[in-house]
């Protein structure tokens, strides 16, 4: 008889872990589906930025803020209202969307090995300023072709329109960032 309860235990037990183990197994897969925005982000925004660099023939870009484009415009005091300007653009519901798809370039990271393939030297700020002090013209020799500035974009929900500020390092000139759409398999720009 005691042999038979001991079965018996233990076929309950062992249902109870198999669920345990079935919960746990699901549990994993929602958080792993958590950060699949943040994988597509990456992706999407080499992308982009591949485009970018591609379509404005520079050699040299430099290296990419980690801070938010939103925060960028915060600290430089844009006299463009980012926020409203991304929430018209992208067609997103409020501010609090905004700042969900603002988290997903968080852990943004550059695919430079890609680029170095491409011939992109990666610059630094502080090697801009270096040089720039110098007045060797060093700098020059090392991107004749230029030095782009890319903070990163910011994405509708669908990866399919996104904005994003770009310039050429040393110009004065300050615009509306732009406003790219996914057609065709490639990146256009769309009217501001």
């Amino acid at each position: 008889m005691e042999h038979c309860n001991f079965k018996v235990s233990f076929i309950i037990i062992a249902k109870h872990l198999s669920f345990a183990v079935l919960l746990c197994f699901i549990l994993s897969g929602c958080t792993s589906n958590n950060s699949e925005p943040t994988a597509l982000y990456n992706e999407k925004a080499n992308e982009i930025i591949a485009h970018i660099i591609k379509k404005g023939e520079c050699d040299c870009l430099l290296q990419i803020p980690k801070e938010s484009l939103i925060e960028i415009a915060n600290i430089e005091r844009s006299p463009y209202d980012i926020r409203d300007i991304a929430i018209k653009k992208l067609n997103l519901l409020n501010n609090a969307e905004l700042d969900t798809v603002i988290n997903w370039s968080r852990k943004f990271e550059l695919d430079s090995l890609a680029l170095k393939k491409e011939g992109i030297k990666i610059i630094t700020l502080q090697r801009v300023m270096e040089e720039k002090a110098k007045k060797d013209g060093k700098l020059f020799k090392l991107c004749p072709q230029g030095i782009l500035a890319i903070k990163k974009p910011i994405f509708n929900r669908q990866f399919k329109k996104a904005i994003v500020d770009f310039s050429w390092v040393f110009t004065c000139v300050r615009t509306e960032p732009n406003i790219f759409e996914f057609k065709d398999n490639d990146w256009v720009i769309v009217a501001n």
